[in-house]
């Protein structure tokens, strides 16, 4: 008959084949289980950037004097929204009108006399021609006279001529042969006289006629004069409206004033200086700068990256979620450009603006666990750093690895 102690010892000595038994299984499963994760499983690499930051996709511009000037009015404030053109710092143009004021008075005045020249021009130009039309009239009527003249001594000569022939026959007294004579005399004069006077009409013609002439041309060389001073006048408006203008420092875009020199009402500003910079409207990117060997030939186009806002704790605001959408070909300053589009930039409740910093991660492949293994044997036979596989953080979906280099 069996008795407890014996089935307490069989019991015992079945469990004892059984345990090795069990764990053995156990290990197996787990090693073909790390094996499937070793061959099958992918896991994401990221090149990490701590100096990242957000920016609008516009250039930043500046607000600078153009010339040196003492400031008279200043509308400028940290934060303030502006509109392109807007007027934000005067400089003191106070010389600059009061001569604007002068070269605008001396335009006006000069315009009047031109005015009055040119009409006169036209009364001298009337003038000379009703006299040369009447000179033309009485030389007309003197040569007249004088063929009037001529013709009298013919018949004066031919009356005497006619009563020589009487004389000779004593048809014709003496007395009336004398006074035929003395009527030559008076026709002859008479056509002297009327000669002497078409050549007088005609010498005060050729006198007159470059008189008026002269007195046209200097007042026509007054207008030529005066126009040039309404050119040089002009010439002289636009430089010191030009000058003023330069005095006036208006907002170049639209935007808001992200940085401010504190200016005062009365201070010297030098050409040049910066008084303010103006963050223009528009989407915000991300802006991250990357070490070369982390960055050249890793980072592309397309990939994805996250970022972490340094003043707003990822497990109370989360993380923004991005693209890569520029590479730069060249290092500067010792690091590689690069920037990402913000997905979905309104699902956030982080106020977003121009200028926060963050931690950038962008997902550069995805491999199985054992190529990493081969990687790290390979960087410890090479005696390169070692990389450290950091655990991915909570919350996130897919095992992740970020190597960082041990020192």
């Amino acid at each position: 008959m069996e008795t407890p102690f014996s089935r307490t010892t069989r019991s015992l000595a079945a469990d004892g084949v059984r345990g090795p038994v069990v764990r053995l299984v156990v290990a197996l499963a787990l090693i073909a289980a790390w094996a499937s994760w070793m061959a099958l499983a992918e896991v994401s690499l990221h090149e990490v950037t701590e100096r990242a930051r957000l920016e609008v996709g516009e250039v930043i511009r500046p607000v600078e004097a153009s010339v040196e000037g003492q400031i008279v009015v200043s509308r400028l404030g940290l934060g303030q929204r502006v509109e392109r053109g807007q007027v934000l710092v005067e400089l003191d143009a106070s010389i600059e009108q009061r001569r604007l004021v002068e070269a605008r008075a001396r335009r006006s005045v000069i315009a009047p006399q031109i005015d009055a020249l040119r009409r006169q021009v036209d009364a001298e130009s009337e003038v000379g021609t009703r006299q040369r039309s009447r000179t033309r009239t009485e030389i007309d009527q003197a040569r007249a006279r004088a063929r009037e003249a001529d013709v009298r001594v013919h018949v004066a000569r031919d009356e005497v001529r006619r009563l020589e022939q009487l004389a000779a026959q004593r048809y014709a007294t003496d007395a009336e042969l004398v006074r035929a004579r003395a009527e030559v005399d008076r026709a002859r004069a008479a056509a002297s006289a009327a000669q002497l006077e078409v050549r007088r009409l005609e010498r005060e013609r050729q006198l007159e006629a470059p008189q008026t002439t002269s007195r046209v041309e200097e007042l026509r060389r007054e207008i030529a004069a005066l126009e040039g001073e309404v050119v040089t006048t002009a010439a002289t408006i636009a430089t010191l409206e030009r000058e003023i203008e330069r005095r006036v420092v208006r907002a170049p875009v639209s935007g808001r004033v992200g940085e401010l020199t504190r200016l005062q009402v009365g201070q010297f500003v030098r050409p040049g200086e910066r008084l303010a910079v103006i963050v223009p409207r528009g989407r915000l990117q991300v802006v991250a700068d990357f070490e070369p060997s982390a960055a050249l030939g890793r980072v592309r186009r397309g990939q994805a990256a996250r970022m972490r806002l340094h003043g707003f704790p990822w497990l109370q605001y989360g993380m923004l979620e991005g693209v890569v959408t520029e590479v730069a070909d060249e290092p500067r300053d010792g690091t590689v450009r690069v920037e990402l589009a913000l997905r979905r930039p309104e699902a956030t409740t982080i106020p977003l603006q121009h200028g926060l910093p963050g931690t950038v991660e962008v997902e550069v492949e995805r491999v199985p666990p054992w190529v990493l293994v081969l990687r790290a044997t390979g960087h410890v036979l090479g005696g390169a750093p070692r990389s450290v596989v950091e655990p991915p953080a909570p919350g996130s979906t897919g095992a992740e690895i970020e190597p960082r280099a041990e020192r």
